[in-house]
């Protein structure tokens, strides 16, 4: 994190001959180096300069060959929908059976009950164990 920061002040310091500038030249030359750094990205969105796309943005990569043929808007909308991404996947949650025969999507919760404020526990369910005459059952509760 301290080599980026040391790189931009080096290349800050550059455009400045290392002399004192005012408020608004830092400005401009930051918007200029945030310009540059824009550039860099969109090369690599290419498949062109020095960086390149890791895994994740991968899938944004277009051939040089198509960029040129492309318009104006569609490789902003190409930039655009790359700049937007995050970066992580949500990728489905599956549960297999012990014999690797059948697979299913996991669901994301316990299923409730429509008035339900609790999760769902063992404990509390109510069990009356089928030794319990019915009338000792109404005295009993199970915690």
């Amino acid at each position: 994190m301290n080599n980026n920061r040391e790189s931009a002040n080096n290349m800050l310091k550059m455009k400045t001959d290392w002399k004192p500038a005012r408020l608004l030249d830092l400005i401009n030359h930051l918007h200029d180096l945030v310009k540059l750094q824009y550039a860099d990205v969109q090369r690599a969105l290419y498949d062109q300069g020095n960086f390149q796309l890791v895994s994740p943005f991968s899938r944004h990569k277009i051939s040089s060959a198509r960029c040129y043929q492309a318009s104006t808007a569609r490789r902003q909308l190409l930039f655009k929908s790359l700049m937007s991404d995050s970066g992580s996947r949500h990728t489905a949650k599956t549960v297999t059976s012990s014999d690797n025969t059948f697979t299913v999507t996991a669901s994301p919760r316990v299923a409730w009950n429509l008035m339900q404020r609790k999760c769902a526990r063992v404990e509390h369910t109510g069990f009356i164990p089928p030794f319990l005459p019915v009338f000792y059952a109404s005295a009993f509760s199970i915690i």
